[in-house]
């Protein structure tokens, strides 16, 4: 850090600099065509070019590829104002590869919303109509958009998006709320603008994303039975702690040294999920189990069974539990 210090002056004038037009080269004339006038555009945050400003038509152009960067336009007063590829007269089109037109376009919700990692975008998208085979849903998935509803989408977030949250929520502990803030902060941060709120699609997509993965991760993909044909408890990892027979033991293991035997015991433990609770505060209509049984809960069936059953066993607690925990451990 004490080396950083004289550096600071640098530092803060190459800042202004993104933030301004930069060096007269970046603005005389557009980075792609070469053209003199209409020069007033560039990515917001410098997100492609480095800052390079363009002609309106070779912006389009360039986003073809990238429909989910956010624009800025010169005002000629000193500042840029904020714009939007939707505004610019950018559409995408699903179905095909980018800049190409489709002979029957279905135009989409003029609300259409993709969450994506650098903010919340309306944008402007056109399904394929040409090639009745391919559903709506199956469009969004192949530009990597994660649909909120199989019918009609309206709302999308990006697989990049997805994977961000899933690790900050793991990581950080961020909640799907505050994460949604973030991005609607990145979109427009001085409230001016009012920003779409799809917090609720964005939890169910987090969902079905996460649930996909587990079953991706279970190999249910390439399974001749594919995803209803997993069986019970197929989707729960196994305890890399835990002793397992030609995975994590030596060959002589059974056989083991007098002494060395401890090493390879089974200890059982018992404890008491209490955030089970949660899911008292909804239903199987609005919060369904997508995979009843299939990792470390038994199905629901069957955990109602039990409990009709001991509706008049007594709760073990006390001494009493912990010596019956002991007595296990000591019989495995």
């Amino acid at each position: 850090m004490q080396a950083w210090l004289p550096h600071r002056n640098l530092y803060l004038d190459e800042l202004v600099r993104l933030e301004g037009r930069g060096a007269h080269g970046h603005y005389h004339r557009c980075g792609k065509c070469g053209t003199g006038t209409g020069v007033v555009y560039r990515c917001r945050g410098q997100e492609c070019q480095g800052g390079q400003m363009f002609c309106k038509a070779c912006t389009i152009q360039n986003h073809q590829y990238q429909p989910l960067h956010w624009i800025e336009e010169w005002t000629g007063h000193g500042y840029f104002a904020r714009t939007t590829l939707r505004e610019m007269g950018l559409r995408f089109q699903l179905g095909h590869a980018p800049g190409s037109i489709c002979k029957i376009p279905r135009p989409a919700n003029k609300n259409f919303v993709v969450i994506h990692t650098n903010g919340i975008h309306q944008l402007a998208v056109d399904f394929c109509g040409c090639d009745s085979s391919l559903a709506y849903t199956q469009q969004t998935l192949r530009a990597a958009w994660w649909p909120a509803t199989t019918v009609d989408p309206q709302t999308c977030a990006t697989i990049p998006c997805l994977r961000q949250f899933v690790l900050l929520n793991a990581l950080g502990n961020v909640s799907a709320y505050d994460y949604y803030r973030t991005l609607a902060a990145l979109t427009n941060n001085d409230r001016c603008v009012k920003v779409m709120d799809r917090r609720h699609s964005f939890t169910l997509v987090v969902k079905q994303y996460r649930h996909i993965s587990m079953l991706k991760r279970g190999g249910r993909c390439h399974d001749d039975g594919g995803v209803n044909g997993t069986s019970d408890g197929e989707l729960a990892l196994a305890c890399p702690a835990c002793p397992h027979p030609d995975i994590n033991l030596p060959p002589d293991w059974r056989t083991a040294a007098q002494g060395q035997a401890f090493k390879y015991w089974l200890f059982l433990a018992e404890d008491a999920n209490f955030r089970i609770c949660n899911r008292l505060v909804s239903n199987d209509e609005k919060d369904p189990v997508l995979g009843d049984g299939w990792g470390y809960m038994v199905k629901k069936d069957r955990y109602h069974e039990v409990l009709k059953k001991s509706i008049d066993a007594d709760e073990v607690r006390g001494f009493g539990y912990q010596l019956s925990i002991r007595r296990l451990t000591r019989i495995c």
